[in-house]
């Protein structure tokens, strides 16, 4: 008989209960078990005897929950990934932890294969804080006060210590607990799961996405916004407008025009939309290849976060502008014309600002 396999039943069972809204409890009894202690912190780079030694620790830590505060720092994160391994098994369903995609290359790289077919778009967005929304689902579903002031424990430290981390486990938890059950009765929707939104793409009707996004709306309390639009329109993911191209037949993934003039202006280069390039008057008491080099990075970044656009060189537009307002910022310092300016450039042998060659 495979002796670990009970306790990962156990929390089996317990995720069913959840599942048709029945509280569990006696959480805490599993923490009995090294097995899922030890699969819970197969990243951690802790020894045997670690594991060994926190195990007998933790479920005394249960009945008097300030005691964890004397923990080792090792013993500490044994007993956050355990907690958290516990969380995740028994609230956040598969669609939001199987091939969840770690890097833009991947998230974009997803749609592509998910959103082939789909016609419509529902995006959610949680409109209820973090850690508010978990708590809900915590408190509704764990009838076992020892297990769940530990897991409070827990997750208030991950708050402060990763709250990336915290936020992607409790937008899962909620959208596990809250969202799911209202589409477990639809067959024909792919979802697209970014942390902060869910995006659902559908083949229905106008009409039946319409219901649809009321029917969330309504369903969740108003803690959701929900908007829906037709595929063609450009959805902006990842800081990408990606769109369904019913001429060619392919889902197109593009730079935004909103970006260039939203980037103009983080990066002061002047009114994008409207072509009227500025100087950097911040700028000009630095050297001119100090100033050079400040344009070229800031470039060479935004080459590199749009590097999956398929139309990149879209960003050449942005990069001509650039030029133009590095022209007026060195015209400035000098107190000369843009003309004159260009000259001493290349003089000093500084070429023209251009586009990166994509970076894959």
């Amino acid at each position: 008989m495979n002796v670990t396999k009970k306790p990962f039943d156990q929390l089996g069972i317990m995720r069913d209960r959840i599942t048709n809204q029945r509280r569990i409890k006696d959480c805490y009894k599993l923490l009995r078990h090294q097995e899922i202690i030890r699969h819970a912190c197969q990243q951690l780079t802790c020894s045997e005897q670690d594991l060994i030694n926190t195990s007998t620790k933790l479920f005394g830590i249960i009945n008097t929950p300030q005691h964890s505060a004397q923990l080792t720092s090792t013993e500490d994160g044994i007993l956050r990934e355990t907690c958290l391994f516990m969380l995740q098994e028994l609230f956040i369903a598969q669609q939001f932890l199987k091939n969840h995609p770690q890097t833009v290359g991947d998230c974009l790289e997803q749609v592509r294969v998910r959103f082939q077919a789909v016609n419509w778009v529902v995006a959610i967005e949680v409109l209820i804080d973090d850690w508010t929304g978990l708590k809900h689902c915590l408190d509704f579903s764990i009838a076992d006060s020892r297990f769940k002031a530990l897991l409070f424990y827990v997750l208030e430290k991950l708050q402060v210590q990763d709250y990336p981390r915290f936020q992607k486990l409790s937008k899962a938890v909620y959208f596990s607990y809250k969202l799911l059950p209202v589409l477990n009765s639809r067959l024909d929707f792919n979802l697209i799961y970014d942390n902060n939104h869910i995006y659902l793409g559908l083949s229905s009707t106008k009409e039946t996405v319409r219901s649809l996004s009321h029917q969330l709306y309504s369903k969740l309390n108003k803690q959701v916004d929900c908007y829906f639009s037709h595929f063609s329109q450009p959805l902006l993911y990842q800081g990408y407008a990606v769109r369904r191209d019913l001429k060619s037949k392919k889902i197109s993934i593009d730079v935004p025009q909103q970006a260039l003039i939203k980037l103009s202006a983080l990066f002061q280069y002047g009114d994008f939309h409207n072509r009227n390039p500025r100087a950097r008057g911040g700028l000009v008491h630095r050297p001119i290849p100090a100033i050079y080099s400040i344009y070229e990075q800031e470039l060479k970044r935004v080459a590199f976060d749009y590097r999956y656009a398929d139309n990149y060189r879209v960003l050449g537009h942005l990069v001509y502008f650039a030029q133009l307002s590095l022209l007026k910022t060195v015209a400035l310092k000098q107190g000369c014309t843009m003309g004159q300016a260009n000259y001493l450039l290349k003089t000093m042998g500084f070429k023209r600002l251009i586009l990166t060659k994509r970076s894959e």
